[in-house]
């Protein structure tokens, strides 16, 4: 336990050293790339450095992009207080490893009117001028457990797999007129999950970075901005974020965020959920593997004395996102901000081909066989064909010999050569339970852990968050109703009490059927 806290406290001091390296090297330059990107984050007040997870995580935190089952792509489009058109559209796809992101930030302001000094005066000329910027971002997450994996080293083993890290690889234009400046630029992403209610995060942007260089000669620097984060459960669907922000030559900024679960099912806001989306994730190979579900949320922010506010739906694997932002000042205009997702997962089951008529046809007429038919064949030995006479309830069908052999290869055949004629008698039961027992999957024993004592537990409140894990699990029932564990087996519920004796009942089934059960019994004054 005390090496684990040692191993934090060494992380945080690594961390806050390249904050105060780096800051003190920091220029100006690209303030496009300010601009926040994703409906979701900016209605939470751009309080988004933890939770982001899906294909605007790039901009936000790329650790978060470790956090996907499946690829994702976003595209948002925003007008910013009436005068910059901004723009962004992206691709994750998450690997073996961890996960590989691209996307393109634009933003465009045109019909600016050009002017020039007179007498310590400002005079337009009547020129008018437009200014372009985008910024490529190759993106690429990964846990810290398996970045030791593959540098075969062995930093902060007790927390690696709780570690995430991702970083931005960037490239930057800018076009003022005819006047162009490119620029290079490396972002870090770190996430640490401390438990099932808190996470952590910090943002590095523009750690390393090459002078924004223009054609006349003139250069600027990339400025170096640090955003550190803390994401609270505050209940299974409400969740709290809280960022502070770090710029050179720029006050200490901090930014507040809600998300509320509305209506739906409510992983979207949970915390300790490797992917926060709003889909039911199953084993693969279940019926209702990755099926799909629709929500509704609500969300509300604070970021440097403007309110933001915006909702979110989710239907099926496509998202929609909206975000309204007041004016900071009385001369700009409200913001309105709109952003689509979607995710490329199975969401259907996969259709059966469908089998040839002639095939179909048999097949029902085989059915229709009683569990023991008695099979007469007569053997043409110039031909050297089998001919089969099938006789079951009513029906006559003729099958060849390999056909119904290739059909039920189990099959026991008695022959008697005396009459030159060969009984063939088929046991469909014994066939049935001899296959079934060849395909029998190993039996898989579930695991479950509940963190509730032993011993009865007495409380004063009428209501208890529970907390637990899971393993070689299918289904997880409380009292009776079904609860979904995360992708690493966490789960979270708040179970309402009534006054006196209660009696929780967890039971955990594992794919093959077998199941644990655990029983707690807590006492509400």
């Amino acid at each position: 336990m005390k090496k684990n806290k040692y191993n934090i406290v060494f992380l945080a001091c690594f961390l806050l050293s390249i904050f105060f390296n780096s800051v003190v090297l920091a220029g100006e330059g690209a303030a496009f790339l300010d601009n926040p990107v994703g409906a979701r984050g900016v209605a939470m007040g751009s309080a988004h450095t933890v939770l982001a997870n899906d294909a605007y995580a790039s901009w936000w935190n790329p650790a978060g992009l470790v956090f996907l089952s499946f690829p994702e792509a976003g595209a948002m489009m925003s007008n910013v207080f009436g005068e910059v058109d901004h723009k962004y559209i992206g691709y994750t796809h998450p690997l073996k490893w961890g996960a590989v992101g691209v996307s393109l930030i634009m933003s465009e302001v045109s019909d600016i009117k050009g002017g020039e000094r007179v007498d310590g005066h400002s005079v337009l000329t009547g020129d008018n001028f437009s200014y372009q910027a985008s910024a490529w971002l190759f993106s690429a997450a990964a846990s810290l457990k398996q970045v030791n994996q593959h540098l075969k080293i062995n930093y902060f083993s007790d927390i690696a797999e709780n570690i995430f890290l991702g970083t931005n690889l960037k490239y930057v234009s800018e076009k003022l007129d005819s006047s162009i400046a490119t620029a290079y630029a490396l972002d870090l992403g770190v996430l640490y999950q401390y438990n099932s209610f808190f996470r952590f995060g910090l943002m590095a942007k523009n750690i390393l970075a090459t002078d924004l260089a223009w054609d006349g000669g003139h250069s600027d620097n990339l400025i170096s901005s640090y955003v550190f984060g803390v994401a609270y459960q505050y209940y299974e669907r409400l969740v709290v974020e809280l960022d502070l922000e770090f710029k050179k030559d720029r006050d200490f900024k901090y930014r507040l965020g809600l998300e509320y679960v509305a209506w739906g099912t409510n992983t979207k806001t949970n915390v300790s959920n490797n992917k926060l989306s709003l889909k039911k994730k199953e084993p693969e190979g279940s019926d209702n593997y990755l099926s799909s579900s629709s929500g509704l949320l609500v969300r509300g922010g604070f970021y440097d004395g403007v309110i933001s506010v915006g909702l979110g739906l989710v239907y099926s694997d496509i998202s929609f996102d909206y975000a309204y932002t007041a004016k900071p000042y009385d001369y700009m205009e409200d913001t309105n901000r709109f952003s689509i997702g979607y995710t490329f997962s199975p969401s259907k089951k996969k259709m059966k081909s469908p089998k040839p008529a002639s095939e179909k046809k048999r097949t029902e007429k085989e059915t229709s066989v009683e569990a023991k038919v008695t099979v007469n064949e007569k053997i043409d030995t110039s031909s050297a064909v089998v001919t089969t006479s099938v006789v079951a309830k009513e029906k006559v069908t003729t099958l060849s010999i390999r056909e119904k052999l290739a059909k039920v290869p189990f099959m026991q055949i008695e022959e008697s050569l005396i009459t030159g004629d060969t009984s063939i008698i088929v046991q469909d039961d014994k066939l049935k339970k001899e296959a079934a027992e060849k395909k029998k999957p190993t039996p898989v024993h579930p695991k479950l852990m509940v963190e509730l004592p032993e011993k009865p537990l007495k409380v004063k409140k009428r209501k208890i968050g529970v907390r637990g894990k899971v393993l070689d699990t299918k289904t997880l029932m409380i009292n009776g109703k079904e609860l979904w564990a995360n992708d690493r087996g966490f789960f979270y519920k708040v179970i309402p009490l009534e006054q006196g004796v209660n009696e929780i009942t967890f039971k955990a089934f594992s794919r093959t059927g077998h199941y644990v059960k655990i029983v707690r019994y807590i006492y509400a004054e």
